[in-house]
């Protein structure tokens, strides 16, 4: 069941990442099946969910959502709504919908890390493809985090639900070359 679920997830992804780069829209419903498949996976693995999890996850997001308002709003010197020009609604929706499938710290280490690996994507993309005034934000990040997913089956069955292997992978490699 695990293995036909990742599978679904990595399904749901490759939509999501076709439609982002063809339209830079995503249907609606793309992003509550993410969920649930990341809710279903989250249960398999513990046969129960981790809200606590959950929530501080989407509350880093909302933190950060807070923070990019308040810096254009700002800079603009008015309110600024940050979904009419600055990320879509898509993108947000995105990062709320993988949630369940990653611990905090791995959901913190996952976002800081797929914005630079989108801006790296794109600017190699832009130069060599095509320059749009849009980034597919979500299309890169499903990239990633499709990448990741992949990765770490492949390396041992090691799920980013049961410890912080994102990040203590990087700081185990850090202090491995003190």
């Amino acid at each position: 069941m695990n293995t036909v679920m990742e599978i679904t997830v990595l399904f749901l992804l490759a939509v999501l990442i076709f439609q982002d780069f063809k339209s830079r829209s995503v249907y609606w419903y793309i992003f509550p099946m993410i969920f649930i498949a990341g809710l279903v996976l989250n249960y398999i693995e513990y046969r129960s969910f981790f809200f606590r999890q959950l929530i501080l996850s989407q509350l880093f997001l909302v933190i950060q959502l807070i923070l990019v308002t308040i810096y254009f709003s700002v800079k603009n010197k008015k309110l600024v709504n940050i979904t009419d020009s600055q990320i879509g609604l898509g993108d947000i929706l995105f990062l709320l919908s993988i949630t369940p499938m990653l611990t905090t710290l791995n959901y913190i280490f996952y976002y800081i890390s797929s914005l630079f690996f989108a801006l790296l994507f794109y600017g190699i993309y832009a130069l060599l493809i095509r320059t749009e005034k849009t980034i597919p934000l979500a299309g890169i990040q499903a990239i990633f985090l499709s990448g990741l997913l992949i990765l770490l089956k492949v390396s041992g069955n090691i799920s980013l639900l049961k410890s912080d292997i994102l990040l203590s992978g990087l700081v185990n490699k850090f202090s491995a070359s003190l």
